[in-house]
C-alpha cells in the first residue's frame, strides 16, 4: 500500500523526482520533466494555494509514477519480465490518497489493510521517529495482541552535504512536532513511559536556536504548527502533556508562545536560567550536528 493525500511535501516530493530524472504527471494534461519546467518554477516563487491548486495528484500517485519508471528502465531484466513485474505491482498494490498528515497515513492504511505479520515502516532520518511513534499508536491495539510486528527503516541522508538553514529549521521543527503531537495524542513513543519526551532532545535543539538566523520567522512556523494541532494556547498543551515533559521541553514551549525583543528563550519564573549537564546520549546526538555546520 502507498499512502499520502496532498501534504506539505508533494511539492518537495515531486521536486525530488525530477531531480533524479523521473517525469511526473500533475495532472491529466501535465506532466513535468525538469525543474525547470515553468510551472515548477511558479511554484518556487508563488504560495501554497497555487500549488495546491495545479497539483491533481496524491503524493501516493507521484510514488507510484516513480516506482513504475524505475521497473521500466530496469535494463538488468528483459523486456517480457518488466511487463510482467509491472502487471503485478499494480495488481497488488493499494492506494491511499485522502490523508493530509503522518496520523492519517497510518489511520486510513488501516482502515484499507488488514496488516498481518511484519511490516516495514520507511522515513527519512528526521522524520523516522515520529513515523515510528504514530504508527505504534494507530496500531496500538495489533502490537498488544501480537497480530502485527512493526519494523522500523530509514533512508541515507548525509547532514555534511546538507544545506545549513534548512537542516536546522527542519530539525527543530521536527521536535516540536513530537511535543505538539504527543500532547495531541496521536504518538506512542519508547522513553521512559508512554508520553515523556527526554530533556536530551531540548538540549539539542537548544544548540540549534544558537545557530537559527531567523528565530522569529522559527517561532512563527511553530506557532503555526501549534494552531493547527489545536493548541491555540499553551496552557492547553500543557494540561494535554500532564507532568511527563522536562524542564527543558518547558522553555521550549514557553519560547514559542511567548514573544520576546530579543528572540530569546523565556524562562518559566521557578526556573530562571536552570544550568543544564547534559547527558552522554545527549552530548553524541548534539556533536553529531555540530560536526556537519
Amino acid at each position: 500500500c502507498l499512502t499520502g493525500g496532498y501534504g506539505r511535501l508533494n511539492v518537495p516530493l515531486i521536486q525530488k523526482a525530477l531531480d533524479n530524472n523521473f517525469s511526473i504527471q500533475i495532472a491529466p494534461d501535465t506532466t513535468l520533466t525538469s525543474l525547470h519546467d515553468e510551472i515548477f518554477q511558479k511554484w518556487i516563487m508563488a504560495n501554497t494555494d497555487f500549488a495546491k491548486n495545479t497539483i491533481k495528484v496524491s503524493e501516493a500517485e507521484i510514488i507510484q509514477q516513480i516506482l513504475l519508471q524505475m521497473i521500466d528502465q530496469n535494463s538488468s531484466i528483459s523486456a517480457t519480465e518488466r511487463a510482467a513485474l509491472r502487471d503485478n505491482f499494480l495488481k497488488k498494490l493499494t492506494l491511499e490518497k485522502s490523508s493530509t498528515n503522518t496520523f492519517e497515513n497510518f489511520f486510513y492504511l488501516r482502515e484499507l489493510v488488514n496488516l498481518s505479520g511484519d511490516s516495514i515502516i520507511v522515513q527519512t532520518p528526521l522524520q523516522e521517529l515520529r513515523a515510528w511513534a504514530t504508527a505504534r499508536r494507530v496500531f496500538a491495539a495489533e502490537i498488544q495482541q501480537k497480530n502485527i510486528n512493526l519494523w522500523r527503516f530509514t533512508t541515507p541522508l548525509s547532514i555534511r552535504t546538507a544545506e545549513k538553514t534548512w537542516l536546522i529549521n527542519t530539525v527543530i521543527a521536527e521536535m516540536w512536532r513530537l511535543i505538539i503531537y504527543t500532547g495531541k495524542g496521536d504518538l506512542l513513543l519508547e522513553f521512559a513511559d508512554a508520553t515523556i519526551i527526554p530533556s536530551f532532545y531540548w538540549e539539542s535543539v537548544r544548540y540549534l536556536f544558537t545557530h537559527a538566523g531567523e528565530q522569529e520567522k522559527i517561532r512563527a512556523q511553530l506557532q503555526n504548527l501549534a494552531r493547527a494541532a489545536g493548541f491555540s494556547d499553551k496552557a492547553i498543551l500543557y494540561q494535554r502533556l500532564g507532568d511527563n515533559i522536562s524542564t527543558g521541553i518547558s522553555e521550549f514551549i514557553e519560547w514559542v508562545f511567548q514573544a520576546r525583543d530579543d528572540g530569546g528563550i523565556k524562562h518559566p519564573p521557578s526556573e530562571r536560567q536552570p544550568a543544564i549537564t547534559p547527558r552522554a546520549d545527549s552530548v553524541r546526538a548534539a556533536e553529531s550536528i555540530r560536526t556537519s555546520l
